[in-house]
């Protein structure tokens, strides 16, 4: 661990060391090694942070907001010329000095196109809620990374929180997988800068040229449109128009949520404990050793213990977000089915003629049957349907990048 904590201030100091010069960048100057401590020697900055600032004071008006996205762009342009890319980008390493400059620092996880022994192993670092979501799909961090993340800073800055924030990581992951982003309301003509870097797709994020583009644009009147026309060098997306709309770059659309999973979960926990109501009568049988109805015990009592466990392990495995249990709901499901048809059909067929709701379990096989029978088909249709299986995946997919 020591090890590791001093390749990463050497690290540090050697990829600041490329960027010294920059005024948008806290400059290292050296490295000291104090009883194998390292010691970084580095830029005085008299401010504090921008997540302290905004902590503190609240959002960034649009203005400083402006100021906030030139400083951080220069400075990433710089970094991206110089071959690295920085892949923490984030209100806490981003300083607000006491004569209003914004200054990008901690290259401690930055990575230069030279480097490969110190990430080879990193393939997801940073902080979750920052994450481009190529990179917390494990991909290795590219300068779109980098945007993606400015992006989240950005909109932080001027609402106050990230889009991405939630109770634990594994939400906020899946908030920056999936999560819709709601357009920032403080942000003025900031609005479709912002949405643009937060393009999920990298391919389609809009890139460091394009966003200092969009920055000195003239800011339309109240009212007013301004119609965008394509520039030679550094060429706006299509759609963009500041203080208007987002264009391309609007929330994606529709993710399917838990909920068919979750009611799928409940209503197979509840068929089940229908299924092991419904054998009372059947154990009632055979403790009392009359075996009157011999035929409703195979047709019964077997299939619905073996339904009921079917349910059971199926719905907590659903719960859980595994695919395997809407196998087994949909086993469980159909089992109870047919086997609540042939009972109620060969009951009456047995009995016909007779007082049939004088029968001995009359009530579970005549009523409690077919209610489990309608549970069983919403259990069938709620496991089968697309959301929920879109729903097992995305949880197999987050609970695999958070082991990786």
């Amino acid at each position: 661990e020591q090890a590791e904590r001093l390749a990463r201030a050497v690290r540090e100091a050697g990829n600041a060391a490329r960027l010294r010069d920059h005024p948008g960048i806290v400059a290292v100057h050296d490295v000291v090694v104090e009883d194998g401590i390292p010691w970084m020697v580095m830029q005085l900055v008299r401010g504090q942070s921008l997540a302290e600032h905004v902590e503190a004071h609240g959002p960034l008006p649009a203005d400083q907001a402006a100021v906030l996205a030139r400083s951080l762009l220069q400075a990433l342009a710089a970094v991206h010329e110089a071959g690295m890319v920085h892949r923490d980008i984030k209100p806490a390493n981003v300083l607000l000095t006491e004569d209003g400059r914004f200054l990008l620092t901690d290259f401690g996880i930055a990575k230069h196109h030279a480097d490969t022994a110190l990430t080879a192993t990193d393939s997801v670092i940073g902080s979750v809620e920052y994450l481009a979501p190529e990179r917390a799909q494990g991909q290795d961090g590219l300068p779109a990374s980098d945007l993606f993340s400015l992006g989240v800073t950005l909109y932080q800055a001027v609402e106050g929180v990230s889009p991405f924030r939630r109770d634990t990581s594994a939400e906020s992951l899946s908030a920056v997988l999936f999560g819709e982003v709601a357009p920032p309301q403080r942000a003025g003509r900031l609005a479709p800068l912002i949405m643009g870097l937060l393009a999920k797709d990298p391919e389609k994020r809009m890139t460091t040229g394009q966003a200092l583009t969009l920055l000195d644009l003239p800011e339309p009147a109240t009212g007013q449109t301004v119609a965008m026309t394509a520039v030679q060098h550094n060429p706006v997306p299509q759609g963009f128009v500041p203080g208007m709309g987002v264009g391309p770059f609007a929330p994606r659309p529709w993710q399917p949520s838990s909920g068919t999973a979750m009611a799928a979960g409940v209503l197979g926990l509840s068929c089940a404990c229908l299924a092991l109501f419904g054998v009372y009568p059947d154990f009632a049988v055979l403790l009392t050793g009359r075996a009157s109805y011999p035929l409703l015990l195979v047709l019964h009592l077997m299939p619905s213990l073996a339904e009921a466990v079917l349910l059971g392990i199926g719905a907590s495995l659903l719960l859980a977000g595994r695919s395997a249990g809407r196998v087994l709901l949909s086993v469980g499901g159909g089992l109870v089915i047919a086997q609540v048809l042939i009972t109620v059909v060969t009951v009456l067929q047995l009995y016909k003629g007779h007082h049939i709701w004088r029968m001995e379990g009359a009530f579970v096989y005549l009523a409690v049957g077919p209610l489990a029978a309608i549970l069983a088909i919403a259990v069938l249709i709620l496991a089968l349907v697309p959301a929920t299986a879109q729903w097992c995946a995305r949880q197999s997919q987050l609970k695999g990048l958070l082991l990786s």
